[in-house]
């Protein structure tokens, strides 16, 4: 019938990033890699890996210390990093259990660690809250490289989860572009690097680029995009 307004698909499947957005991780992550890189003998700044902030670990630390062994540093790291606790950013914890409660599939794709991603979920005891994750050491690309995505989508397509059901949030303008790249519905949070003024900018709605995960199930803003 003309003017009748569109059924609001379901939401079925969650795309979430994970350093930044789930946990507070450059002010916890960037001390530990240049710890672990002076006890290799390499004298790094923390601005010089936090040019790289976001890619892939090993491209991280080569890009600062290329003559590092990559296996003993990562060894180390992994170690290391679970001696400092990981911080769930306002609103994680909740905005997971809600997802959880509305039995959306939740995914976590990242460019970092799968090991340390899925060590950090255990000792936030949200790992039964993830369906699964993808590190670096998964996919074999790297954001802001939209193939990332494509094992993630080709889960929830098994699942029967259609393109148009699925949210997906993240930190940075390589989360909304590969996003954008698969017609996926997008909400920008501005708890890393990445201000509102930027993702504007780069063709964001004003609505969907919000302070953190805490505003997502508040205020309504999930409601107008999915039927909840």
């Amino acid at each position: 019938m003309l003017g009748a307004s569109r059924a609001l698909p379901k939401l079925r499947g969650a795309i979430l990033d994970f350093d930044d957005t789930i946990v507070n991780s450059r002010s916890r992550i960037l001390p530990v890699m240049v710890e672990v890189l002076a006890d290799l003998g390499f004298s790094i700044r923390p601005s010089e890996i936090a040019t790289r902030w976001g890619e892939p670990l090993e491209l991280v630390v080569k890009g600062a210390a290329p003559a590092v062994d990559f296996a003993e540093f990562k060894r180390r790291y992994l170690r290391r990093l679970a001696e400092v606790p990981p911080t769930e950013l306002p609103g994680a914890r909740r905005f997971l259990e809600e997802l959880a409660a509305h039995a959306v599939t939740t995914l976590v794709v990242s460019s970092g660690s799968k090991d340390a991603i899925e060590s950090d979920l255990r000792d936030l005891e949200l790992t039964a809250l993830v369906r699964r994750v993808w590190g670096y050491e998964d996919s074999g690309y790297a954001k802001p490289d939209a193939r990332i995505l494509a094992e993630p989508l080709a889960l929830l397509a098994d699942l029967g989860v259609g393109l148009g059901e699925i949210l997906s949030v993240g930190d940075s303008l390589d989360d909304f572009r590969i996003s954008r790249a698969h017609n996926i519905l997008f909400v920008a949070v501005v708890t890393g690097t990445t201000s509102s003024a930027e993702f504007t900018a780069a063709g964001m709605v004003a609505e969907l680029v919000v302070r953190g995960l805490d505003e997502l199930f508040t205020g309504g803003l999930l409601q107008r995009y999915f039927a909840m």
